[in-house]
């Protein structure tokens, strides 16, 4: 006989089985000839003959001329950590019939089948976890959330018919491992600054995994390598979580740089996980040059405004340091004076033209620099639509942008930028800066990203609409490492920027919406008044909340632009930093008989000018000579004062005649009895006046004075200087040119 095999499905199982029965009991009683069954079996069409005379009465009885058979969907899951899955199975299953004495015809056996599907969990095989059971219907299918490295599972399926014979079927083990997860290894900060002879630490990568790091199945590994240039190849140096370096070898050269590679590998249970590699660069000098740059490294020049570039450097030896500034790679200008490890050395350049500047610092053995790229809006191109998009290659691994526009609406502004990775297996980063200029070189706001990702932000800050704002955007990849794949060398990704104005509340809209905040369209006003709303809107439907002034010890807040019906901050505030210092122009002058008022310059606490609009400046004691005090009394957005002190010096005098003696010499000064008490001359035999002797005349009537018990035949250098005691001071005029005189013998 022929078997007929029919796959089983949840869903029509009774209907197919009763629809082929029923047809092949009206073929047999008809006497019909043969005929052919096709039923899918796992996607495979089995059939077979069955003819009227193989199907007779007592042939086949109760229970009988059955085929049952059970195969899961799938034997091996590949899964992530806390991923849920769905287990099945498939039923291939085929109830004949029999013929009932009693009734005189055939009876099919299926309507009494009573199917019993439990799932079990493997163990050992003896006493399996019981998941689940289910002795009234079907449940082919099991969600299970996989937490474990392995895992395995199966069914089984018992088969009742109903007539004292029953059957039961357990399945294959369904096997579950956890082999993909995402991971990410990365450092906090990959460069480390060293002496020679000096030690670092190097600190560890961090792990972030989706399975937690608690895990007691997770374990991480650490390996740190470094390259040897000599031999080239590979040292194991530690496999600790940080790697500390007691003494680091450098050439007498400056910017050596070695390069630490942390593999971090991960297993979960006994099953392996791919490694990550991760490199640490250390920077290597003699000398220990430090520069901290106070100042942006990319400023933009509006309008020919001068941009101020600053920076502070400090060496870690016993050496001094100079600093000479260059504009694209050329000698630019000498910063005044030196600096050591306890007193740093300020540079400040003030630059009108647009170009990349550098700052090198250096001593006698090593040299270090630091660099800034100052930008004009000259180079600005209109921006005439949402989107600026291009791509990076390897003949322009970095592209800057300058964009200008003017504010349709008064308001924010949403910038959307976007750096796509195309390199494959990611082996190349870059980084995306994005920053809004007013027209005054002035940041109104900014914001960086990291390569593939995306930077979707609303500033707050307010635009007007009778101002031109530039957009600087800058996108940057690395030098490329020379031995990577053509391909990879060749495709650097391509980058985006979009921009909308934002709306400020929805009491300012009210009379005309200035964006869709679903699809980001510009939406112009329908009212041609709006402009003259909007403005009149501003100035009576808003008030100033959190305004505070500064002092000279604490810092003060603008306040926020707030709606007085929603409360929504329009504009938010910034602080007012406290004054911190005053200085002069200059400390010492000499007298003029007339008032001196030397110029002030007021600083808060972040080195930025503060403006004279803010404050009141008085002058005492500032016309005779002795010391003068200046007192900065503010007002504005400040409160509290700030003085200084300047001295008044007395003018000075000359020597007008100078005659030899025998071992000795006698002078003569011009009179200065103005503001003065006396005078001072002082002789040596150096020029420099190095180891000179003073003589003091007490009265500034007295013109004369002698000289002896010299060296005969010596030539000796002769100057004078006026001063006036003030009080118990001595304030003293400069120093008078210098004559000299031969003794005699």
């Amino acid at each position: 006989m022929t078997e007929l095999k029919i796959r089983y499905s949840k869903s029509g199982l009774k209907k197919l089985l009763a629809c082929l029965m029923a047809f092949a009991l009206i073929l047999t009683s008809l006497g019909l000839g043969s005929f052919t069954v096709n039923a899918a079996n796992d996607g495979n069409p089995v059939g077979g003959e069955l003819t009227p005379g193989e199907l007779t009465p007592g042939e086949l009885g109760p229970g009988e001329g059955r085929y049952f058979n059970v195969v899961p969907w799938q034997t091996e899951y590949h899964v992530g950590y806390a991923e849920e899955i769905t287990l099945g199975i498939n039923i291939d299953y085929f109830s004949g019939s029999y013929f009932d004495e009693n009734l005189g015809e055939w009876v099919n056996d299926w309507n009494d089948d009573d199917w019993d599907v439990q799932w079990y969990q493997y163990v050992d095989g003896e006493h399996d976890v019981l998941l689940n059971g289910n002795s009234d219907g079907l449940l082919f299918e099991y969600m299970i959330t996989a937490t474990t490295p392995y895992e395995e599972y199966y069914a089984v399926v018992n088969l009742d018919n109903g007539k004292g014979k029953s059957e039961s079927l357990t399945t294959e083990r369904m096997k579950v491992s956890l082999d993909s997860w995402n991971s990410n290894v990365y450092f906090k900060n990959d460069v480390s600054f060293v002496t020679r002879g000096g030690s670092i630490t190097l600190e560890s990568p961090t792990v972030d995994s989706d399975i937690p790091l608690d895990d007691e199945n997770l374990a991480v590994s650490y390996e740190w390598r470094i390259y040897n240039n000599e031999e080239g190849r590979e040292e194991v140096v530690g496999t600790e979580k940080t790697l500390s370096l007691s003494r680091v070898y450098a050439t007498p050269e400056y910017g050596q740089r070695r390069e630490y590679t942390c593999n971090v590998k991960l297993k979960y249970g006994d099953q392996e996980v791919r490694d990550y590699s991760v490199t640490k660069c250390v920077e290597i000098s003699t000398d220990g040059i430090n520069i901290e740059q106070n100042s942006k490294y990319e400023q933009m020049i509006v309008g020919g405004k001068a941009v101020t570039l600053s920076a502070t450097a400090t060496v870690m030896t016993s050496r001094s340091i100079s600093a000479t500034w260059y504009k694209d790679g050329v000698f630019y200008a000498k910063v005044d004076g030196t600096g050591s490890k306890t007193s740093p050395l300020k540079a400040e350049l003030a630059v009108t033209e647009p170009g990349t500047y550098e700052l090198r610092v250096a001593t006698s053995r090593s040299e270090n620099g630091t660099t800034f790229k100052v930008y004009s809006a000259a180079d600005a191109v209109d921006i005439d639509s949402d989107t600026i998009a291009g791509e990076i290659d390897a003949d322009d691994p970095e592209v800057i942008g300058v964009y200008k526009f003017t504010p349709e609406y008064s308001g924010g502004v949403k910038f959307t930028a976007s750096y796509i990775d195309n390199v494959p297996e990611n082996c190349c980063w870059g980084d995306m800066f994005v920053a809004l200029y007013n027209k005054n070189g002035e940041t109104v706001c900014g914001n960086s990203t990291g390569l593939g990702c995306e930077m979707n932000e609303w500033f707050s800050d307010t635009l007007n609409t009778d101002e031109t704002y530039y957009l600087l955007m800058r996108v940057g990849i690395p030098e490329m490492d020379p031995y990577a794949p053509e391909e990879v060398q060749n495709n650097h990704g391509s980058y985006s920027l979009s921009f909308a104005q934002d709306r400020v509340c929805d009491h300012y809209a009210a009379q005309g919406t200035l964006i869709d905040g679903f699809n980001n369209e510009m939406v112009h006003p329908e009212e041609e008044w709006f402009e003259g709303w909007k403005e009149d809107w501003m100035n009576n439907n808003t008030h100033i909340a959190g305004y505070k002034r500064a002092t000279t010890s604490a810092d003060g807040y603008t306040g926020n632009c707030v709606c007085n019906f929603c409360g929504q901050v329009l504009k938010k505030g910034s602080p007012i930093y406290y004054a911190k210092s005053l200085t002069l122009a200059s400390t010492s002058l000499t007298y003029s008989g007339k008032a001196q008022k030397p110029a002030v310059t007021v600083k808060d606490s972040k080195g930025k000018v503060i403006s004279a609009s803010n404050y009141t400046v008085a002058y005492a004691n500032n016309t005779n000579v002795g010391q003068a005090t200046v007192t900065v009394t503010f007002k504005g957005n400040y409160s509290g004062k700030l003085t200084a002190k300047f001295s008044i010096v007395p003018k000075g005098t000359t020597v007008r005649a100078l005659t030899a003696v025998s071992k000795g010499f006698n002078v003569t000064l011009n009179k200065n009895a103005t503001q003065t008490t006396g005078y001072q001359i002082q002789y040596a035999t150096a020029s420099n006046f190095s180891g000179a002797k003073t003589v003091t005349i007490s009265k500034n009537t007295t013109l004369t004075s002698s000289v002896r018990n010299l060296t005969g035949g010596k030539k000796y250098y002769v100057r004078v200087r006026t001063y006036r005691k003030v009080g118990s001071t001595n304030y003293y005029s400069a120093w008078s040119s210098a004559k000299y005189v031969t003794t005699k013998k």
